[in-house]
Parts: structure tokens; sequence; C-alpha cells
């Protein structure tokens, strides 16, 4: 740890793990898009779409092309709890680095298979899997580590931003490439070499604790390790699986986790059907209106998090049940609005509000898990990836239960209140059980300790001022 930063670190000084933030989430959008190439450069494959017939052509049928998102949630599936283990045992800089570089290389290789056949094209595909299982581990450990215990409700609403980023970025640069001269093979080198730049950048800057890095303050360590104990300070040790599995407040995050994401997976997946066959609308409104509120959300998502880690007036569980009543209850309470209210307006507004709500999360069940977990929040978090992974499958059977004629409104409706009893359940209950404490596993046979004393220095004198 430097005492006084490079001065060349410019809004950086004293804020590095602001930088590291930013870099995470770089890296993390990266490995999502790597994923996302295909849903549009499908398009782009097709006769007739490439730019003349330099480029090859593919047609999937609808049996492969869920096999082609099946061998993605598979791979994603087997991948969790592995990456659990080495990152707990080997940290952040090395794993994600190459779980990264496993992500760039499916990427980069996928023309080359699609050559080779369908199934080297799935095996592409069952690898962006893989590496995609970090994500989620990866930020439990970043913000266990790297976020000051005041901050995680920011840090999370960041982190986990990178999603719709990722779907954000990955149309507009693949949609320029696939009309240019460059054809669509190009949207997977670029995107590859992207990753690789962002991947390595990582492995250079990143440190698996801020006190080994030289671009950390002694103003800066002291923010990041106030009030944590020496257990929450290592990666490095054994996890109580048994005792954090059987937990009750870490079973109502993950009830939580599963009704809230399993709804906006949902939700995002086939508002362009209901909006298209239910209500009327053309083909091109309902890509504008089904676009509008997954790109509000990036930005709300981090405000909401900043409001959640800034307001004082309340507790840290006070403040969770707030923000995760708003993201469960509130949706709920839409949904039923949009069933008994039959106005095609009222219902697009409604739409635009439950993911405006869905982004109070980062401050609701996910921060629960981060304080409540301490040092083991990145094995509660990997977990929610496994739950996200399981949405992937449940969504597309719930749908197809509940939904038989696309232009039924009652169907749709059925639907609607199926989901929306889930979240009012599973919201309550989190009211009942949550914690901000840290729980009984998090401790060990010596018992939590104090953060150590750190020697003081001359930047120290300037913590006060530096209200970060």
């Amino acid at each position: 740890m430097g005492e006084s930063p490079p001065a060349y670190l410019g809004v950086f000084r004293d804020r590095y793990r602001y930088f590291i933030l930013l870099l995470a989430l770089f890296c993390l959008t990266s490995v999502a898009s790597n994923m996302l190439t295909f849903n549009f450069s499908v398009l782009c494959m097709k006769p007739n779409t490439t730019n003349g017939d330099r480029f090859p052509t593919y047609e999937f049928t609808t049996l492969e092309e869920s096999y082609v998102m099946y061998a993605l949630g598979a791979g994603s599936l087997l991948g969790t709890f592995p990456f659990t283990i080495l990152f707990t045992k080997y940290g952040a800089r090395y794993i994600f680095a190459a779980a990264g570089l496993l992500s760039v290389f499916a990427t980069v290789a996928t023309p080359f298979s699609l050559h080779l056949g369908f199934y080297p094209f799935l095996f592409m595909r069952f690898l962006q899997g893989i590496s995609y299982a970090a994500d989620f581990t990866s930020i439990g450990l970043l913000i266990s580590i790297w976020a000051s215990l005041k901050q995680h409700a920011f840090y999370l609403s960041v982190l986990t931003s990178y999603s719709p980023l990722a779907t954000t970025l990955t149309d507009a640069f693949s949609g320029y490439i696939c009309d240019s001269f460059l054809g669509w093979p190009f949207i997977y080198y670029f995107h590859g070499i992207a990753g690789l730049l962002l991947f390595v950048y990582w492995f250079l800057m990143y440190t698996d604790t801020p006190s080994e890095s030289k671009w950390v303050s002694a103003v800066e360590l002291e923010k990041i390790e106030r009030d944590k104990s020496e257990e929450e300070l290592s990666i490095k040790g054994s996890i109580p699986y048994f005792k954090i599995c059987t937990n009750k407040v870490v079973l109502v995050v993950w009830l939580n986790a599963l009704t809230e994401i399993a709804s906006s997976i949902f939700l995002l997946t086939y508002t362009p059907i209901y909006i298209n066959m239910v209500h009327g609308y053309s083909l091109h409104a309902t890509g504008l209106i089904s676009s509008v509120p997954p790109s509000v959300a990036i930005v709300l998502r981090m405000v909401f998090g900043l409001v959640s880690d800034r307001i004082t007036f309340w507790s840290e569980r006070t403040k969770m049940n707030v923000f995760n009543t708003l993201s469960t209850v509130g949706p709920a309470a839409a949904y039923t609005a949009v069933v008994l209210i039959e106005n095609k307006y009222f219902d697009i507004v409604m739409l635009v509000v439950i993911n405006i709500l869905y982004s109070c999360s980062g401050g609701g069940f996910y921060k629960c898990a981060t304080l409540s977990c301490r040092q083991y929040s990145h094995f509660v978090i990997a977990n929610i990836q496994f739950i996200k992974c399981v949405t992937l499958f449940l969504a597309p059977a719930m749908y197809g239960f509940f939904v038989r004629d696309e232009s039924s409104a009652e169907q749709w409706g059925n639907m609607f209140i199926a989901i929306s009893v889930s979240l009012l359940i599973s919201g309550m209950i989190f009211v009942l059980f949550s914690s901000a404490d840290p729980l009984p596993f998090t401790e060990t046979s010596t018992g939590r300790k104090e953060t150590r004393p750190r020697r003081l220095t001359t930047d120290m004198i300037t913590v006060e001022r530096l209200k970060l």
C-alpha cells in the first residue's frame, strides 16, 4: 500500500476503489456482451442479409435456437459452484481474468466453430455460459473486499447494471458492424478484442486486497476497512456451506432473488409480444416501447443505490426493507393494476413503472446478502446467479403454461396475477426476516475481531475532509 498514491491518478487519487468499480463493471459487461452476440448476429447470418456473398450464411430452426440457449444456461449452471470455490481459494485477480479470457476465446472462435458444424458451435456457447457464471461470484467478492460498509448498495447497483448495459452496447455495435463491409463475423472479433484488452488491464490493475495495491492511499484504505473484522479482510478460508444454506435470512434473500429475477426476465423477454399481440402496437412502436425501460433502469439503479447508502435517518435494516418492498410489493401492485384496468396506455405506463421499481433491488435483498453474510457474500450472490440461470428455463415454462393464445388478455392476466402473488409473498417474508447485522456463521472460533490498527500518516488528517 502506498501512503501517498501517484499524482497522475488525478480524479481517482484517494478514490481508487471507484476506478476498480468502473473497471469491474466494464469487465462484467464484456462477459455478458460476448454471451449476447448471437442474439443479434443470428439476424445477419441469414441468407440475403449479409454483405454480398463474402460471408457464410446460416439458418437455425426453432429447436436449434432453443439448444443454443440451453447450452448457455447449462454452462452457467455447472460453472457456478466451481467458480465459488476457485474465487475463495485464489481470489478474483487470477480467476476472473481466466474466466474473461475463456469468454474471449469462445467468442472469437465462434465463426470458425460454425464452419465446423452445429455441435462445435454449441460447445462454444457452453464455454461462454461457464465464463458467465463467474460474473455474480466476482460481484460478491469485489463488494466484500473493496466497498466500504456504507457503500454496499451503490456498489451493488452499479455492478448489477452490467446486464442492461451489455444489451444496449451489444445491440448498438452489432447493428453497425452487421450493416458495414466487415460482416457478421467481425461482431465476434470486435467483442473478443475488447474483452481481451479489458481483462489484461484487469489483471494488471486489480489486487485481491486493497492493502496490497500501490494505488490505494492510507486515507482510502481506512475508509474501505472501517468497522470490518479481520475475517472480512481475508478472502481465504473454508466456507460453512451448510450453515449458510440453512440460515433463514439467506433463504429469504434467495427467495426474493427468485421471484424478482424470474418476473423481470419474464418482463424483458415477453413484453414485446404482449404489447404487439394484446394491444396491437406496430412492430416499430413495440420495439421502441420495449427498449426504453431497460435503458432508464441503468441510470435509476445507480441512483437508487446511492440514495440507499446516503440515507441516514433510517437504520440499515429499515432501508433494506423499504427498498426491497419497493422492488417486490410495488411491481406486484402494478401487475395487478394492469389486470384490473384494461387500457393500453395505462398498461404501458405500468410496465415502465415495474422496470423502475425493479431498480430498487440493489438496496434490498442484494444489500441484505452483503451486509449479513460479509466475507461469505460472494457465495450467497453466486447462488443468485445460479437462480438466474434457473429462471432462464423457468420463465418460458411459466409462459407456456399460462399463455396459450398470445392475443388473449385474460391469459396474460392470469400470468400477471401469479407473478404478483409470488412477489407479494416474498416481499412480506423479507420484512420479517431481513438482517443488516453479521450472521452467526460469519464468526470464527475466536469471534469477530476489530480491524487492525494502522499507522497514521499525514494523509490521515484529510479523512474528515474527504466525504467520499
